[in-house]
């Protein structure tokens, strides 16, 4: 913020690390890889409502985003936005059935819930 950024993105993937227990040795040729997807939401949504308290500039949520219920939990949180990636592996329609399931909701404007859980 104080070097000029007009938003944030929070977060990406955790660093992680398998060990096969047969051949006794890491199982990424470099050792670490990161660690996506629905297992990284609840820490995805921890930074995000922290971050919503330490800055004043949007915050792009994502990490773990699968469902309605998680766009909205993480803009509670104080996401402005948010990103999907993982996700789509597992179904190319989930921006569709986000969609659908986010705009059933009876109004509810996306800044009525933008850090609300922080009050």
């Amino acid at each position: 913020e104080k070097g000029g950024a007009s938003a944030l993105v929070a977060i990406n993937t955790l660093k992680a690390m398998r060990i096969s227990t047969d051949l006794r040795r890491p199982v990424i040729g470099n050792r670490f890889c990161g660690l996506s997807g629905k297992a990284i939401f609840p820490v995805a949504v921890r930074c995000v409502y922290e971050l919503y308290d330490a800055v004043k500039i949007p915050i792009i949520g994502c990490g773990g985003i699968s469902t309605a219920d998680n766009v909205v939990e993480m803009m509670m949180a104080g996401a402005s936005a948010v990103e999907i990636g993982s996700a789509v592996y597992e179904d190319v329609k989930v921006f569709e059935n986000i969609r659908k399931d986010l705009y059933s909701k009876d109004g509810v404007k996306a800044e009525d819930i933008v850090g609300c859980a922080h009050e």
